[in-house]
């Protein structure tokens, strides 16, 4: 399970390049990235929703078997720092969306 998780990890990163690539040219006033941008959301929608079900359906139970109390809050914290580190790549990305 972790081999097809980490793939879909790289493709989920191909899908977010595209989007960023598309917001970047539609915020310079490229009208057909927009078309890029709707195309690059929809393929990542997908994928998340496939990827969730997995993660939520099977990784999930095998961690919860695997890793002990002290572990899973030490992923709990590492978890909470990287997204906390994505805020401001997130914050930029929604000014972009939401100047088109």
């Amino acid at each position: 399970p972790i081999g097809c998780m980490l793939a879909e990890h790289d493709e989920g990163r191909g899908c977010i390049r595209q989007m960023d690539s598309a917001l970047e040219s539609a915020a310079a006033g490229d009208v057909a990235a927009r078309e890029s941008l709707v195309e690059a959301t929809e393929a990542y929608v997908g994928l998340l929703r496939g990827h969730i079900d997995k993660e939520d359906g099977v990784l999930f139970n095998i961690a919860d078997q695997v890793f002990d109390e002290a572990q899973k809050a030490e992923i709990r914290t590492e978890f909470t720092a990287a997204e906390e580190a994505d805020a401001a790549v997130t914050a930029k990305r929604r000014t972009w969306a939401e100047a088109l």
